[in-house]
């Protein structure tokens, strides 16, 4: 085999090539980077969209007017029994908002519940046909000076609990 020498030009187009080909990878490097940062961050979107905690979270969107939404999940405990009156489930809504976006929920069975109180109904529910039962709605009002999230049912829900999750923007954000 015989060696092969490189005058100067040649050496220099044999570095150029190296250097290229650095660059190359390094924004082949960068790039993949970035796409990971985009699946880790499509991920997180996900992930808090998708949990539920009874403390505040940014949920990582805005509302039309470009605040921040957040959310809470309130525990509404035992769903009282009731005849023919509406009952109400308060507890104080200890944020300060600016606009409610969503409130949503769910019933789901005590841990003494029969196996046929073992449903579960998501909120608000409208009425069944023809009837009045099992309408169930969330609402935020101002009650004696506090805001209240309140449960409102026309229907015996007795061994039942319930949850409320709050999407919100708030005055000072």
């Amino acid at each position: 085999m015989s060696k092969q020498y490189l005058d100067k030009e040649g050496l220099q187009v044999v570095a150029d090539k190296v250097n290229e080909a650095r660059e190359v990878s390094a924004g082949a490097i960068a790039l993949a980077e970035q796409a990971n940062d985009g699946v880790t961050a499509l991920e997180t979107a996900v992930a808090l969209y998708n949990s539920y905690s009874f403390d505040e979270k940014w949920t990582g969107g805005t509302w039309v007017d470009g605040k921040k939404i957040y959310k809470k999940t309130y525990d509404l405990g035992t769903v009282p029994s009731t005849s023919s009156t509406s009952v109400y489930c308060r507890i104080p809504f200890d944020v300060d908002f600016e606009t409610v976006v969503e409130i949503k929920g769910i019933i789901v069975p005590n841990e003494n519940a029969t196996e046929a109180q073992r449903e579960y109904y998501s909120i608000p529910k409208p009425p069944r046909v023809g009837s009045s039962d099992f309408n169930v709605s969330l609402k935020i009002k101002l009650y004696n000076n506090v805001l209240n999230l309140e449960l409102e049912t026309k229907s015996d829900l007795g061994n039942k609990k319930a949850y409320a999750t709050v999407y919100y923007t708030k005055t000072n954000n």
